[in-house]
């Protein structure tokens, strides 16, 4: 019984990570995608829109996901880097993941954030590796074409 429940535990807690990463970025992740590592920041300042950082494992590169729609309907504000305040309620697009190299500011918000919450290496971004990215406000996205795994972070706010 004990196992059973620690089991379906495990099940409920995937589950919650999926449906987090829906609902801050509206991206759906396909079910076959297993969960190798996930942190959501869950403590007080957080208020429930910690930064979440988790790595998925895909058996094989799934190229209806790197293309399929996402809608994020919640409310969402930003500030531009000319200071001015933005609010707009929904987004939606396509993932379209990018070729290249993530833009350094990027690469250091990731590095920050890995650093910041101790991510262990083994889970850490591999800079060195072949990789494709889509970033849409707070939700960035690496793809590890070689090791076939996803990190998906949503920087919080």
């Amino acid at each position: 019984m004990i196992l059973f429940i620690i089991l379906l535990s495990g099940c409920t807690n995937h589950n919650e990570i999926k449906s987090r990463i829906d609902y801050f970025s509206g991206v759906k992740i396909p079910a076959e995608a297993e969960i190798l590592y996930s942190y959501i920041d869950s403590s007080f300042g957080a208020q429930g829109h910690g930064a979440q950082y988790t790595v998925f494992s895909f058996k094989d590169a799934n190229e209806d996901f790197f293309t399929s729609e996402y809608s994020y309907g919640g409310q969402h504000y930003w500030t531009s880097p000319e200071g001015e305040k933005h609010y707009r309620e929904t987004f939606s697009g396509t993932l379209n993941f990018a070729e290249g190299r993530l833009p350094e500011i990027e690469v250091s918000n990731v590095s920050h954030l890995v650093e910041q919450i101790e991510i262990p290496s083994e889970f850490a971004p591999n800079w060195d590796e072949e990789y494709t990215y889509f970033i849409e406000n707070l939700t960035i996205m690496i793809y590890f074409e070689e090791s076939n795994t996803l990190i998906y972070i949503y920087l919080g706010y």
